[in-house]
């Protein structure tokens, strides 16, 4: 009885461990699979980033639209009587100092004028006379009295009337205007100032 339970016994544990050797093992994934499911899904990513930079860069072009510079439409003339725009320095910094021949501050600041007309820098250079406004010379009388000065250096412009110092809002002489690439002024001070602070404040402007 005992030999025949002993068979019974190894027969339930042969049987036991076929069944058991026989169940499949789970099927391990190819990670080069894995790998090939991955590629698209970066793929569409890649794109899309590409598409929102793009949206990105549309949206600040659009947004670059030009805004008319100020005083566009104002004709200045140069010593050598051409007409000139500030649109003309479209694109570049411009320094504007509005001077009366007739006040001591604008005269005594001449100094300064020939130092930062003469210096080396990446802005434009403007000294403008309003001609026949109030104790203004006029346009004659300007180049005559321009003509006499020992600075050389100092690039003179005229207009004619006041229609430049209202587009700038000048009350007081001298003033002094900056204008950034962009057109826009970015600065309007009345009263003399040095060229170090001038150079200074340039520096900055983009």
């Amino acid at each position: 009885m005992k030999k025949i339970l002993s068979l019974l016994l190894v027969l339930v544990l042969v049987f036991s461990v076929v069944a058991c050797s026989s169940k499949e093992e789970p099927k391990k994934e190819d990670p080069k699979k894995e790998e090939k499911k991955e590629e698209p899904k970066k793929e569409e990513e890649k794109k899309e980033e590409e598409k929102k930079e793009e949206t990105k860069k549309e949206d600040s072009k659009k947004e670059e639209v030009d805004v008319e510079m100020i005083g566009s439409g104002i004709i200045f003339k140069n010593f050598e009587g051409k007409e000139v725009k500030l649109s003309d320095y479209k694109g570049k910094k411009i320094y504007i100092e509005f001077m009366a021949t007739w006040w001591p501050a604008c005269t005594a600041g001449l100094g300064e004028a020939e130092k930062i007309s003469a210096s080396d820098r990446d802005y434009e250079v403007l000294y403008v006379v309003s001609t026949g406004v109030g104790r203004e010379l006029n346009e004659a009388d300007f180049k005559k009295w321009a003509s006499d000065l020992e600075y050389k250096n100092i690039k003179f412009f005229t207009v004619d009337g006041d229609v430049a110092l209202k587009e700038f809002g000048v009350r007081a002489f001298p003033t002094n205007v900056i204008i950034n690439t962009k057109g826009e002024v970015v600065l309007n001070q009345p009263g003399v100032v040095k060229m170090e602070q001038i150079q200074d404040f340039m520096s900055k402007v983009e």
